[in-house]
Parts: C-alpha cells; sequence; structure tokens
C-alpha cells in the first residue's frame, strides 16, 4: 500500500474552548472559586438517578476513599489483574488486601463465576472494572455480593455513562468511580466523582476528602501542558506531515526513546502509603470544563458504538481474531475496539508498515508484576489477554474511512 496520511491511535476529548477556559481562569486567579464542584456533583445526582456524589483529585483516589470507607484494615478486596498498577496500590494504601480473580476473554472484564470462588469470610469487597467501555456481567455479580452480604464497588473510570439494562454503570454497587483524566470521554485533564446511594458513605467520604486541601496549580498545569502538547501533535496536518512518521521510524526500528512516549503506564512500583500529593480536592476549575462538555457525551458514545459496529462486522469471520461482544444497548460504549491476537507484535508492525497509527494497550497482568508478587495468584487468562490486547482508535473524529481502512489493513495480514 502506497504512503497514506493516518489519523493518531487517540485523541484527547477537547477543544480550543477548553484551553482558552483554564489560561483564563489561571489569568484571573479564580481555579479554586466558585461553586462549579457542587454544581457538577447535583448534575451527576439528576443524570444518574444517584442520591450522592462527590468530585475527588483523580479516578484512583476515588478507589482509595471508596475502599478505605468500606473495608477493616487486613481485609480482602477482589479485583481484577487486569488494570493499572495504582489501581492495586489503591487497595493497599487503604489497608486491603487485593485478591486477584480472573477475567473473561472477550470483554477483559473480571469474570463473575471467579468472584464466586473467591469470596469468605475475610472479603471486605469486590471492585469490578468496566474496561474499554465494556459493561460486565451485572446481573450476576450484583447477585453474588447481595447473596454474600459483600459490598461492590464499581471503577466506570473508562466508561463513563454507559448503561447496564438501562441503569447506569456505576451506580449498581456501594460506590461507583468515575474519570476525568487525560483520555476520558469526558476530560478535565485530571479528576474524578464518585457516587453512592447510601448517606453514611458519603459523609464518611466527604468528612475524609474535606480535609483535603485544592489541588496545586503547579502540578495541574503539568496535566495541563501535557494535554496542550498531545493536542497539538496530535492535530492533522503536524500529525500526519511528521508525528506519525517519527512513530512509524521508531516502532519499525525499536527505539526506546520514541516508543516510550507512546507508553501509558510506565510507574510499576508498589505503594504501601499514598503519596501526599494525591489527598487533594478537585478544583472548580476543572469541574467547569466537565460541566461545558457533559452533554456531548452522549453523541459521543453514538459515534463509538457505529465504529464498532463497522469493525465488528469487517473483522468478524477472521477466525485467529478475538473480537469483544457487540452490542446497542448502550451496555457497551467502546472507548477503544479492543482485539486480542496472539501475536500482536507482528500484527501492529504490519499496521504501522501500511501506514496505520495502531497501537497495543499497555495494561499489565499486576497479578504477574514483580511488586505485587506478595498477592500472586495464578490468572492464566488475563495473563494471556496482556500480551494480545490491540486498541482499534474508535474516539469520534477518527473517521469512518479511517475505520474501514485498519479492517482492510488487517484482513491483508491475514490473506498474505
Amino acid at each position: 500500500m502506497s504512503f497514506f496520511k493516518p489519523s493518531p491511535r487517540f485523541r484527547i476529548y477537547t477543544s480550543v474552548s477548553s484551553f482558552l477556559a483554564v489560561l483564563k481562569d489561571i489569568i484571573l486567579m479564580r481555579t479554586t472559586t466558585g461553586r462549579a464542584c457542587e454544581a457538577l456533583e447535583k448534575e451527576m445526582q439528576k443524570r444518574f438517578i444517584i442520591d450522592y456524589s462527590l468530585c475527588v483529585p483523580q479516578g484512583r483516589v476515588g478507589i482509595y476513599l471508596a475502599v478505605k470507607a468500606l473495608i477493616h484494615t487486613g481485609q480482602e478486596v477482589i479485583l481484577s489483574p487486569y488494570t493499572i498498577a495504582d489501581v492495586i496500590n489503591m487497595v493497599i494504601c487503604a489497608g486491603g488486601i487485593p485478591v486477584f480473580a480472573d477475567i473473561e476473554r472477550e470483554t477483559c472484564n473480571i469474570n463473575p463465576s471467579e468472584i464466586e470462588k473467591l469470596i469468605n469470610k475475610n472479603t471486605g469487597a469486590v471492585m469490578i472494572t468496566h474496561l474499554h467501555g465494556l459493561a460486565c456481567n451485572m446481573d450476576r455479580i450484583v447477585e453474588i455480593c447481595k447473596i454474600s452480604n459483600v459490598p461492590l464497588i464499581e471503577d466506570a473510570a473508562q466508561a463513563f455513562s454507559a448503561k447496564y439494562n438501562g441503569k447506569t454503570v456505576g451506580t449498581f454497587g456501594a460506590i461507583g468511580v468515575y474519570s476525568f483524566g487525560m483520555y476520558k470521554n469526558l476530560t478535565s485533564f485530571y479528576g474524578g466523582i464518585i457516587v453512592t446511594p447510601h448517606n453514611h458513605i458519603y459523609n464518611k467520604i466527604c468528612e475524609e476528602r474535606n480535609t483535603f486541601p485544592f489541588s496545586e496549580i503547579n502540578w495541574f498545569l503539568k496535566k495541563f501542558m501535557k494535554g496542550l502538547f498531545t493536542t497539538i501533535v496530535t492535530s492533522t496536518p503536524l500529525f500526519q506531515l511528521l508525528v506519525y512518521r517519527i512513530f512509524r521510524f521508531g516502532h519499525l526500528h525499536n527505539i526506546r526513546f520514541i516508543n516510550r512516549f507512546v507508553e501509558t503506564e510506565l510507574d510499576l512500583t508498589v505503594k504501601d502509603k499514598i503519596p501526599d500529593n494525591y489527598l487533594r480536592k478537585m478544583t472548580p476549575m476543572q469541574a467547569r470544563l466537565v460541566l461545558s462538555k457533559i452533554n456531548n457525551v452522549q453523541k459521543t458514545n453514538l459515534i463509538r458504538i457505529k465504529f464498532a459496529q463497522i469493525y465488528h462486522d469487517g473483522l468478524i469471520n477472521l477466525p485467529k481474531i478475538t473480537l469483544p461482544p457487540f452490542r446497542t444497548d448502550g451496555s457497551h460504549i467502546y472507548t477503544y475496539f479492543p482485539i486480542q491476537y496472539s501475536n500482536r507484535k507482528v500484527l501492529v508492525r504490519w499496521l504501522m508498515k501500511h501506514h496505520a497509527d495502531i497501537g497495543i494497550q499497555h495494561l499489565n497482568n499486576t497479578a504477574d508484576l514483580p511488586a505485587f508478587q506478595s498477592y500472586f495468584r495464578n490468572c492464566p487468562i488475563a495473563r494471556e489477554t496482556a500480551n494480545e490486547v490491540i486498541l482499534l482508535p474508535t474516539y469520534p473524529s477518527y473517521g469512518e474511512n479511517m475505520v474501514k481502512r485498519n479492517i482492510k489493513i488487517i484482513r491483508s495480514f491475514f490473506e498474505t
């Protein structure tokens, strides 16, 4: 195939107005003024039909506060090992003992049967992750937790506004956690929010959260500048004329210095104490960014579902590829379309060679990481999945023609 001008593998869900709004707030010194956090919390309660919500500085801090609110020190928390290392760290920092439950192959989500096997008298909570915007099997999971009288935490960081049987994911359990991080479908560069139907849980978390100072402007500026840089280098003219050529060269020639720029998880160390700079409050400035974009979420969900259907229909008859389930009911909003192939390095190299910017999923099977060796549990599906997932882009501006071209290149790989 001749040289083609590809779109980048990811884009930040933001706009020029978002950057200008931040700069305006900084110049006018009103990053921490206003009641936007309270407005966002009320908006979440209204949209998700939930009684209580609370802004937090990051999704992972929401997980820390959720675990801490629900368990006693030394109790076990059952969770998927296929996640970022800091999720495991948040459980440890909150006093919990992570217990890894293997996952389902097609969805990459926690397997309810594994949860059921692992629950015991020392289980303090079950935590599930709706990965890649694909909702977990909530009927089964809720039933297991109800029978066992174990509270459920939902990590919905990648599934904001997905619905399962008409009910928003994150609102099934005792606590739901959402992220407004850099690459989420609703972003404030970093930030998050938790929801709960329980007044006593809300009060407990709110009491601790209110002791935190606001996030420092210098900390936010680092995220902001990274977001601005990413937005610039993934803009169509610059990306196609220069940036993609650099990334393609780095990938095809295995140049670590270049390749590390597209990796999203570089810190795989264990934490037994939550970092001080995590214990902050989300600023009203960040909440204003979320409120300005929240009405666009459903529209962008529909576009990604449309792209997912094109991927699904175009790849369904390739027997060596594992596809995620395809749903149109809103339970799967496909923040990416994750496919799995046993020799993904070769396939991704083929895609890059043929001028498609496609990346692997950098999540690890944390049950195998040296940092968490004292919590090791054999999770063979998670181990295989961590070595096979390829993320096909679905962000709204990616374009239907790009989706179809990716399919064409993947099919050509298996036809040669």
